[in-house]
């Protein structure tokens, strides 16, 4: 219970209380006036009365002594008047029995009134000659109390209602500050830094407020310094000094997970540009003039080649670039290389150089076949020996299993997805512990049946999917298939489902997933979105995040790299955990000789409750190497291979 409830109730039933109290002893004052007001009355009455008698009247004039009593006894305010000679016999005795009227009888049960007599000696002389007896009406009294009694009970609830009000608002104010410092800390649980603003009037809670401000600027510095530390690392690994592109470390890591059978950028084009001379230009320009041509290679290639977010621009050496362009082809890479060469031909011309000076360019193309080496090695290939047309040497295209025009790639993609030609494949993420492995979740990958039973790897069909802009079509239809058969198993094994952003992004997606997901509350599913693509797109994947995880599902993202911004924008999105190259981890975490070198990274990491699990797993020595880093989830072909689902 909240400390406002806890207070409200406590001085509510305090204020309660005393309120009761006081009309308690207040009803009860005037419960004793009332009686003693019917004595009283009665009592004067009686003597008044009497007295009159005594002094006007003979008993024997009973016209006249009826005559007088009865204007008394019709006033109303008595029960009975009587009066009595020497022998006790009754000479008039006027009565009536007690009715009462606009009075409830729980309030006649409940509060007593006693009868209050009084009597008086009636005299002749010296003599007495009777006696008058004067009883008071307590119905009077009755409707008297009770309406003292409804009075008290309206003035209790309009104070009562009152003070609820003014406690409810200075407990609000006073309050005020300690919700805001309530709000702060779970920010702090979301790793979200607020610097309260106002200072709170109460001493308490501002010494509190003080001291909160004051940590989560120092948890904030951590975060800031960590994560700064992280970009420098990244920077020293994986950017070149000079260019401020990526250099060969990077593409290493970056080109391994695009190389992957199952990704959608396993097919595209590369580019290798020679620029030859460039050492003896830096003797002759100096290095100011030597970095400024550097400068405008750089922009150059980013210009024409960074097209797409996955597309990368690499520094192999001193005098070599090199271009990996996923979703380009070869064509399309020669016209922007013509471009280049031309304007860093002009800029030699313009600064009127002597070295001998030449730039050449080898194009080509690779598929998940291919391997890192076996592109490299190609390309130089290509350079070497290769006939060139304008400084632009060309690779020879070989047929592929699959010459398909786009028309028939549609057809074929819509005809498999409606003949359950698409099938599912699956592979074991697992988690090893102190009992040993288990198997957490199993990735789901997608292969083509064609022609006729030949089985085709995703990093075929996929890449010609995302180019005719059926990506979200496949998205949908794997969802579906896969829910379809964690139902038939009895919802028993959790998957793990690699979207794109095209799915998340169009409109409707996300309210036909919710309905589906309605109809299956007993799946477990993680939701991987590939990193590379989340930068632009951070509020629609918080929106998608916040969908599935109200069916608790688990959100990550799928081979982590990270920008040259640094960690920061992990802090706003907040996957469950990230999937990354196993190689990449070895260098992000500076493992060397058996120790971890860097920790700033695995600091924000933990700091943010994000799970690691790493990819491209091998063998036992790559599995032990993990585990000395602290990562215990694997997946790769040395801890399962990837089959078909039946």
């Amino acid at each position: 219970m909240s400390l406002f409830k806890q207070l409200t109730i406590m001085l509510g039933v305090f204020l309660i209380f005393l309120l009761f109290m006081v009309m308690a002893l207040n009803f009860r004052s005037s419960t004793e006036f009332v009686q003693n007001q019917l004595y009283n009355d009665a009592k004067n009455t009686a003597h008044h009365l009497g007295l009159t008698l005594s002094k006007t009247a003979d008993l024997q004039d009973l016209i006249t002594i009826e005559t007088m009593v009865s204007a008394i006894y019709d006033s109303g305010y008595y029960e009975r008047i009587s009066l009595k000679d020497m022998d006790g016999k009754d000479i008039i005795n006027k009565f009536d029995k007690v009715t009462l009227a606009g009075v409830p009888e729980w309030f006649l049960k409940v509060i007593t009134i006693q009868t209050a007599s009084a009597k008086s000696e009636i005299m002749s002389g010296w003599s007495r000659v009777g006696t008058l007896e004067v009883v008071s009406h307590t119905g009077n009294a009755y409707r008297q109390l009770y309406t003292i009694f409804v009075g008290l009970i309206k003035t209790f609830l309009i104070i009562a209602f009152a003070a609820t009000i003014i406690l409810y608002i200075v407990l609000k104010l006073s309050l005020k500050s300690l919700i805001e410092i309530k709000n702060q800390a779970l920010a702090i649980m979301n790793n979200e830094f607020i610097i309260g603003s106002k200072t709170p009037f109460t001493t308490e809670f501002r010494s509190v407020a003080g001291a909160m401000n004051s940590m989560i600027v120092k948890v904030k510095d951590i975060f800031e310094r960590e994560n700064e530390a992280v970009r420098k690392n990244h920077e020293l690994l994986y950017v070149d000094a000079e260019s401020r592109l990526y250099n060969r470390k990077y593409l290493s890591n970056a080109l391994a997970l695009y190389l992957e059978g199952e990704s959608k950028d396993s097919i595209g084009s590369f580019l290798l540009l020679n620029v030859k001379g460039i050492e003896a230009l830096k003797k002759e320009m100096g290095y100011e003039g030597y970095l400024n041509f550097l400068k405008l290679i750089t922009k150059n290639l980013l210009e024409k080649f960074l097209v797409n977010e996955e597309d990368l621009v690499i520094r192999l050496s001193k005098e070599e670039f090199f271009i990996v362009a996923p979703r380009i082809t070869m064509s399309d890479l020669k016209n922007s290389a013509k471009e280049v060469l031309s304007e860093l031909s002009k800029h030699i011309k313009s600064i009127n150089v002597n070295k001998k000076y030449k730039a050449e360019c080898a194009i080509g193309s690779y598929t998940h076949e291919d391997s890192v080496k076996s592109i490299l090695s190609k390309a130089d290939l290509i350079l070497t020996s290769a006939n060139f047309y304008d400084g632009i040497a060309m690779e020879n295209q070989s047929s592929s299993s699959l010459v398909l025009g786009r028309e028939e790639w549609r057809k074929l993609l819509l005809e498999s997805m409606e003949n359950e030609k698409i099938v599912l494949a699956s592979q074991k993420i697992v988690q090893f512990g102190k009992n040993g492995k288990k198997s957490i979740a199993k990735e789901i990958f997608i292969r083509l049946i064609y022609p006729e039973t030949k089985v085709q790897n995703a990093g075929v069909f996929i890449p010609m999917a995302i180019s005719l802009g059926l990506a979200d079509e496949i998205d949908y239809y794997t969802i579906e298939k896969t829910l379809k058969y964690a139902q038939k198993e009895g919802y028993k094994t959790p998957y793990a489902l690699n979207i794109c952003v095209d799915f998340i992004k169009k409109e409707g997606s996300l309210t036909w997933l919710d309905k589906l997901l309605k109809e299956h509350k007993k799946a477990k599913l993680f939701f991987e979105i590939t990193n590379s693509t989340t930068i632009n797109c951070i509020d629609e994947l918080i929106k998608f995040k916040d969908l599935i995880k109200q069916y608790n599902h688990s959100f990550g993202l799928d081979q982590f790299t990270l920008p040259n911004s640094g960690a920061g924008y992990l802090q706003k999105l907040l996957p469950d955990y990230i999937k990354a190259n196993r190689a990449y981890l070895e260098d992000l975490f500076g493992l060397q000789d058996g120790q971890m070198k860097q920790e700033s990274f695995k600091n924000i990491i933990i700091s943010l409750g994000i799970d690691i699990i790493a990819m491209g797993v091998e063998n036992k020595e790559q599995i032990d190497s993990m585990l000395l880093l602290g990562i215990n989830k694997l997946q790769g072909v040395g801890i399962d291979e990837v089959s078909l689902m039946s």
